[in-house]
């Protein structure tokens, strides 16, 4: 048997080390199966400016804008998460401020040895500036394009890397 211990003894401790990894990188937050907060980490505490006494009262809508936590598929999410269904992607939230944030995130639904739910766990990352930076460039390209369309001259419109973003006609 020593052999058995001494596996299950290195599983245990890859394990928490793989835990401790994700806890110093990403936000972690724990739902139960109707979106009621159990626990976050102190990388989501920060993104999004709550203290940990604060989340007992919370609901992941708390983190949404109002207009999608009172839509159809805001319920629809919910839905095929408490049916099984992890969710990995980009997602607009609010602070506790009212400030935007985007993460990219996996929401992760976890259940016991009998099929049921425990609990949705959440692993973030804020990707805030990129997902602003991007939308900048955008905006600028398309003032771009709106004077290259009222010129007589061929405009050739590239990104940082030389990529083509525009040619007029």
């Amino acid at each position: 048997m020593p052999l058995l211990e001494n596996l299950q003894t290195r599983t245990t401790i890859e394990q928490q080390a793989l835990l401790t990894a994700l806890d110093r990188s990403m936000g972690i937050i724990e739902f139960t199966g109707d979106g009621k907060v159990l626990s976050a980490n102190r990388n989501y505490l920060e993104i999004f400016g709550y203290q940990e006494k604060d989340l007992c009262r919370l609901y992941h809508r708390s983190f949404c804008s109002e207009q999608y936590a009172n839509s159809e598929e805001f319920n629809d999410f919910w839905t095929s998460l408490q049916q099984g269904q992890f969710f990995s992607g980009l997602c607009q939230r609010v602070t506790s401020d009212g400030c935007i944030v985007w993460l990219e995130a996996t929401y992760n639904p976890v259940f016991d040895n009998t099929g049921e739910l425990i609990k949705i766990i959440k692993f973030a990352s804020d990707i805030t500036t990129r997902v602003q930076n991007e939308q900048s460039e955008r905006a600028r390209t398309h003032l771009f394009t709106l004077i290259a369309d009222r010129t007589h001259n061929a405009m050739l419109i590239t990104d940082h890397e030389g990529i083509s973003l525009y040619i007029n006609d």
